[in-house]
């Protein structure tokens, strides 16, 4: 009975590891042809100039870029008041395909959430039997 209460916490403890399950993947084909076949919510790009930029809801502007629109928040004083004011602003972000020299997807690694999980599942068993 005792460990009824411990159930949602195991479950949870169980379930959390398969989120990071993921792994960028560099793909071989054109941005166009990703963003039109796939649809994917975020794609990592590695700009020729070095950087990497994650764009999420990527969208195709005029046939030779990449765009996405991201929230940013920006916290500022006032004066004569205690506690700051912050607000969120639309940014948009882009890389010409040009400036592309890696475009990578997010892709769930079947493998790895497996052997992740047996062992989480087998540590919470093993810590379980041992506090008793």
């Amino acid at each position: 009975m005792r460990l009824r209460r411990y159930r949602p916490i195991a479950t949870l403890l169980l379930l959390l590891p398969i989120q990071a399950c993921s792994a960028w993947q560099p793909v071989p084909v054109s941005p166009r042809r990703v963003l039109e076949d796939q649809n994917p919510s975020k794609v990592r790009v590695t700009r020729s100039d070095g950087p990497r930029i994650i764009l999420d809801a990527p969208l195709i502007i005029r046939n030779d870029s990449l765009i996405s629109t991201i929230t940013v928040r920006r916290c500022f004083d006032v004066p004569g008041q205690s506690r700051r004011h912050c607000l969120l602003y639309p940014e948009t972000r882009g890389v010409a395909y040009a400036d592309v020299r890696v475009l990578e997807v997010r892709q769930f690694e079947t493998a790895l959430a497996v052997v992740g999980f047996i062992g989480f599942a087998s540590a919470i068993i093993v810590g379980v039997s041992l506090s008793r």
